[in-house]
């Protein structure tokens, strides 16, 4: 009965220790496949990522090359403008004088008109003739 009782035992203890391994290579499987689709997953997203920079590049050479374009048209215009303006030779076109700002009165109805060259008011009746 001792031998059978021992026997018991030590099956119990092999049970629980063949759960165990199992348990242990079912870990031990998901860390070695879980590394790999980690990698495979980091490898995806890295290629998704060099997808999007090999487009970015793209437009950004498209951009370059329009704003390259834009400069020379631009400089062909100011090349243009500078050669009309020495053409027209701004300082030789007759510009009218600007007119005289309206003179304030001075309470007995005369606007200035009617002064002498020293700047001050003559009145015509009153000086001798």
């Amino acid at each position: 009965e001792n031998l059978k009782a021992m026997i018991e035992e030590a099956n119990s203890k092999i049970s629980k220790l063949s759960a165990e391994k199992s348990v242990n290579h079912e870990e031990a499987q998901q860390f070695r496949f879980a590394g790999i689709s980690q990698t495979t997953m980091q490898r995806k997203v890295i290629d998704e990522k060099e997808k999007e920079i090999e487009a970015c590049l793209k437009v950004n050479k498209q951009l370059k090359e329009r704003t390259e374009f834009l400069c020379s048209v631009l400089r062909g215009i100011k090349g243009g403008m500078v050669h009309i303006s020495k053409q027209l030779d701004l300082a030789s076109i007759p510009t009218p004088p600007p007119p005289e700002p309206p003179r304030a009165s001075n309470g007995f109805g005369d606007t200035g008109r009617g002064t002498n060259s020293m700047g001050g008011i003559f009145f015509p009746g009153l000086l001798p003739s």
